[in-house]
C-alpha cells in the first residue's frame, strides 16, 4: 500500500498525490474518523494477493476501508487508472459494522470499478453509507483491464453480501460508460436492492447490459422498465452528460448539460473545485457545478 492505516483513527490526508502502489493507495482495517480530501490517486494495484499458485488474484484499490470502518469521509479526490476499485468498503470473515461512510464530490475514471461493496457474514451490518455527487467515467477502460484474469469494468459492483444493509444513498452521481455494467448485483435479492436509495443520477451506457440484477438484465433502452419494476431512480436521467472534453478528462459540464439543476439537496454546499452551489438552485449532478465561462 502507499498508505497502510490499519487500526488508525482521526487522521486527515489532504492534497497528496499517491501513485504506483502494487496493493492499495490507502488501505487498512478497523479505521474510523479518517478524512481523505483533495488527493490525486492513480496507477494503483496489480499485485499478486496470494503469492501465486492456484489462488493467484491480482488486486489493488484506490481507497479501501476494510472490516469494521465508520465515520470516514472521502471528498474532492481524483481517482483514476486503478486496477480494481477506485473506492470501496468491504469485509469478509469477521462480524463487524460498517457505517457513516461518505464518498462525495470525487472524479473517478479508467478504474475497473468506480465503487465496490460487499460485507460477509450475515451477522455483520452496513448502514448510513453515502455515495453522492461523484462523476464516474469509463469503468474498465484503464491500464489493468486487459491484464486481468477476470476483466469486467463496472461502475457499481456489488458482490454477494449477506450482511444486513440499510440506509445506503446513491444520488446525484454521473455514471458514464462501462465495459460491462453500470450496476452489477446479480447475487443480490430484491430486498437488498430495496435497501439502496438510488435517485437523481445520470446513467449512460451505449451498449450491453447496463443494470445486471438478479434474474433480469436491463439495457439502457430498458431503463424505464427497470425503474418501474424496481421502484428506483425515479428522478434519474438516461442521457449524454455533455462533458467539456472527455478525451482530455475534463468532466466539467457544457451549457445545456442535462446534469444542470437535476440533483437534490444532500447538504453539499460546494463542488470538487470549491465552487458554491448557486443560491436558490438545486445542485447539479456529478462532482462539478456548472459555471458559465466567457
Amino acid at each position: 500500500h502507499t498508505i497502510e492505516e490499519s487500526g488508525r483513527s482521526y487522521v486527515t490526508y489532504e492534497n497528496l498525490a499517491l501513485k504506483y502502489a502494487g496493493a492499495h493507495g490507502i488501505g487498512g482495517g478497523s479505521t474510523h474518523h479518517i478524512t481523505v480530501r483533495g488527493c490525486d490517486i492513480s496507477f494503483i494495484g496489480g499485485g499478486d494477493q496470494y503469492g501465486g499458485g492456484v489462488r493467484t488474484v491480482r488486486f489493488g484499490n484506490g481507497i479501501e476501508f476494510w472490516g469494521g470502518a465508520h465515520d470516514n469521509l472521502v471528498e474532492g479526490c481524483r481517482i483514476w487508472e486503478v486496477y480494481d476499485a477506485a473506492l470501496t468498503n468491504q469485509n469478509g470473515g469477521a462480524d463487524v459494522k460498517e457505517y457513516n461512510l461518505i464518498y462525495r464530490n470525487n472524479v473517478i475514471y479508467n478504474s475497473e470499478y468506480s465503487f465496490e461493496y460487499w460485507n460477509r457474514p450475515e451477522t455483520s451490518e452496513t448502514y448510513n453509507i453515502q455515495f453522492v455527487n461523484n462523476t464516474c467515467v469509463n469503468a474498465g477502460h484503464g491500464w489493468g483491464h486487459t491484464q486481468r484474469p477476470d476483466p469486467s469494468g463496472r461502475q457499481l459492483c456489488f458482490y454477494a453480501s449477506p450482511a444486513q444493509i440499510h440506509d445506503v444513498v446513491i444520488k446525484n452521481n454521473v455514471f458514464y460508460e462501462s465495459v460491462t455494467n453500470s450496476i452489477y448485483a446479480p447475487q443480490w435479492t430484491r430486498e437488498q436492492i430495496d435497501a439502496l436509495a438510488l435517485d437523481h443520477n445520470l446513467w449512460y451506457q451505449a451498449a450491453g447490459t447496463m443494470m445486471n440484477l438478479k434474474d433480469h438484465p436491463y439495457t439502457m433502452a430498458q431503463f424505464a422498465q427497470y425503474r418501474q419494476e424496481y421502484q428506483q431512480d425515479a428522478h434519474s436521467l438516461v442521457a449524454d452528460p455533455l462533458f467539456v472534453d472527455i478525451a482530455a478528462h475534463d468532466y466539467r459540464l457544457q451549457p445545456g448539460s442535462p446534469c444542470i439543476d437535476a440533483g437534490t439537496d444532500l447538504g453539499c454546499p460546494t463542488d470538487i473545485t470549491g465552487a458554491a452551489v448557486r443560491a436558490g438552485r438545486t445542485p447539479d449532478l456529478g462532482a462539478y457545478e456548472y459555471v458559465a465561462r466567457p
